[in-house]
């Protein structure tokens, strides 16, 4: 018959973060620059990696900066000048004239992801995991990878299992589960 949701894994699997705008992203000049100015920039300036990242190479360390404000207010948020401004500067004009009615929380609050998966990161802490199980969400091989999990953003392109053991990964990566996954993959 069809899958069923392992009520044991719920809570363990995620998509990652969905920015939507390309003003998060960073070069590395512009964020080694905002560091220096100030090392609080640290807490909202962070590497991502994403599906590009996990596919190009065997070892998936992050390869983007991002400017990721969280769940913070506007005051909060505002008091990371550099990042802020940058936010500013990219994306409140074309996110504060959408229509409010369909996308409130952009609207409202344009200096923050558009889906932040908070709980992917809350996990995380919660289960003090070092490294994640990642796949990219859009690929025409099935590949996993332990993911380095320390203060990174993953991106909306991968998705996320929050097991750092080889067993996961080994089911995860197996025929099986790839069988699996492309018979039921789309209809979950």
């Amino acid at each position: 018959g069809p899958p069923k949701p392992l009520v044991a894994n719920r809570g363990l699997s995620f998509q990652g973060s969905g920015m939507w705008g390309d003003a998060f992203y960073l070069t590395a000049d512009d964020a080694e620059t905002m560091l220096l100015a100030d090392p609080r920039n640290s807490e909202v300036v962070r590497r991502a990696v994403g599906g590009q990242d996990l596919n190009a190479s065997a070892d998936p360390r992050p390869t983007r900066w991002v400017v990721d404000m969280g769940e913070r207010d506007l005051i909060e948020a505002s008091s990371y000048e550099a990042p802020f401004r940058h936010l500013e500067a990219g994306l409140k004009e074309w996110r504060t004239q959408l229509d409010p009615r369909k996308y409130s929380r952009i609207v409202g609050a344009w200096w923050k992801y558009f889906h932040a998966r908070m709980e992917l990161y809350d996990g995380i802490r919660r289960l003090k995991l070092r490294s994640v199980v990642a796949r990219c969400r859009v690929s025409s091989m099935h590949m996993v990878n332990l993911v380095p999990a320390d203060d990174v953003v993953f991106l909306d392109s991968l998705s996320l299992f929050l097991f750092d053991d080889f067993a996961a990964f080994g089911v995860l990566q197996s025929s099986f589960h790839e069988l699996w996954a492309h018979a039921y993959g789309s209809t979950l």
